[in-house]
């Protein structure tokens, strides 16, 4: 890696560790050749630089959000600042041809209605700025203005770069965070809005299926249809854990044992594992989650009451090169979740990690997973929600598990694995390179 590599900021509003998708985009880039520096949202009021073991070659920085507009007081000095801040995002705009009153109504107002963003971008942007990459990689729709403004500002000094939006789902379908009414219209137009404003202006967009890219192509009347890079688990050869989930478990051999690893939301459906557990008497569920997932309470109060909690056993996460090694202890990987928009359009990241772990899977029959399953002959699907399906299924599974194994073939290994989702990256940034009038060299 030398001076003349091209440099490449990757932004994300959170605190990176525990995002493993921009985790496996910032290695694939490092693995391109680029110099990486990935800013995030630091989780204190001071900066922080990590330097992640799994991450070799890419500089992490935790950036603060000092509140300036979504500051709510009154008192002289907070209008001072938001005085301040709307005069710099004004500037912004300025150099990015946007922010006419036109604009500001027809792309849902977000500028008025969402201040925490532009706080984000606020406290970003000075940073982004002074690297002087050549390629900004944006993840989710929090970092699009941050990216689109922060690259006009570069051209503007005379800088080659482009950048890339990384559409993680699909967030019409999010936006209004279970709100009806007036509120759920508002907060979805304003959220639609701001992705949409600036989408067109990326030199590349990519996502995580295709489903989802038909979607986004439609919706905002892209040229191109985006590129899509699956959610794929790294996986490192020769890698284990200290301890897979039967061993963390301390559950012997031949103890059937099913594992669900993610959030545990309701929307999520884990309530269903969980309460199959009665209709499956020598069969143990591990669930793989944070300890402070907001979810969890309930799903153990459920299991004690219906007397199952010895057979429900919460672990922990690992880090993300280690999680296929750690879930290859279990007996079959069950993907619960109830029937929702982001749901049904693509392969979540755990499908693709227990494919990879070499368990069959147990899927609700959302549309993509359920497809994929039932095509390639990789496990049994179940109505969502249901649980003597759910009991069914997994029946079905533990009672013939080398029927689904013969169909986890090499060649579909490679083909839903990171090096090959990878390579598809790596070629949108080289033409991200071209587009922003810097030769790739690479």
């Amino acid at each position: 890696m030398t001076e003349d590599n091209p440099r490449l900021a990757m932004v994300v509003n959170n605190a990176v560790t525990g995002d493993s998708r921009v985790l496996r985009c910032a290695t694939a880039a490092v693995e391109a050749g680029f110099r990486v520096q990935v800013l995030g949202r630091s989780p204190t009021t001071e900066h922080h630089r990590l330097e992640l073991p799994d991450l070799p070659g890419a500089d992490v920085v935790l950036v603060p959000i000092r509140p300036a507009l979504a500051r709510r007081e009154r008192t002289p000095a907070a209008r001072t600042l938001r005085g301040r801040a709307r005069e710099t995002l004004a500037r912004r705009d300025a150099i990015a041809g946007h922010g006419g009153p036109g604009s500001r109504l027809r792309h849902g107002a977000w500028r008025l209605l969402d201040p925490w963003v532009q706080d984000f971008e606020l406290a970003l942007a000075p940073t982004l700025e002074d690297l002087r990459p050549h390629v900004v990689h944006a993840h989710d729709r929090h970092t699009v203005s941050l990216a689109a403004r922060s690259v006009a500002a570069l051209r503007a000094r005379g800088h080659p770069t482009g950048w890339v939006l990384d559409a993680h789902e699909y967030v019409a379908a999010t936006a209004a965070r279970d709100a009806g009414g007036l509120r759920g219209a508002v907060r979805r137009r304003m959220v639609t809005g701001l992705q949409d404003e600036f989408i067109r202006e990326a030199d590349a967009v990519v996502t995580v299926s295709e489903s989802l890219a038909r979607m986004l192509r439609t919706d905002h009347g892209l040229l191109e249809q985006p590129t899509v890079v699956l959610n794929a688990p790294l996986v490192r050869p020769g890698r284990r854990p200290a301890q897979d989930v039967r061993e963390a478990a301390g559950l012997d051999r031949g103890v059937p044992l099913l594992v669900y690893s993610g959030g545990c939301a309701p929307q999520r459906g884990v309530g269903t594992l969980v309460d199959v557990l009665p209709l499956l008497p020598t069969a143990h569920v591990a669930l793989v989650a944070g300890s402070d997932d907001p979810g969890l309470a309930a799903l153990i109060s459920r299991a004690t009451d219906a007397g199952t909690s010895d057979r429900l056993h919460v672990l922990p996460y690992v880090p993300a090169q280690d999680v296929v090694g750690y879930l290859a202890g279990a007996d079959v990987g069950v993907i619960p979740l109830l029937h929702r928009v982001n749901h049904e359009i693509s392969l979540v990241t755990k499908y693709l990690e227990y494919l990879h772990a070499g368990l069959p899977v147990v899927c609700s029959d959302v549309r993509e997973m359920a497809t994929f399953t039932s095509t390639h002959g990789l496990g049994e699907v179940f109505p969502a929600g249901d649980v003597a399906g759910l009991a069914r299924a997994v029946s079905a599974v533990l009672k013939a598990p080398g029927r689904y194994a013969v169909r986890r073939t090499p060649e579909l290994l490679d083909e839903y694995s990171w090096p090959r989702q990878g390579e598809r990256l790596a070629a949108v940034y080289r033409e991200v390179l071209v587009r922003g009038g810097r030769s790739p060299r690479m």
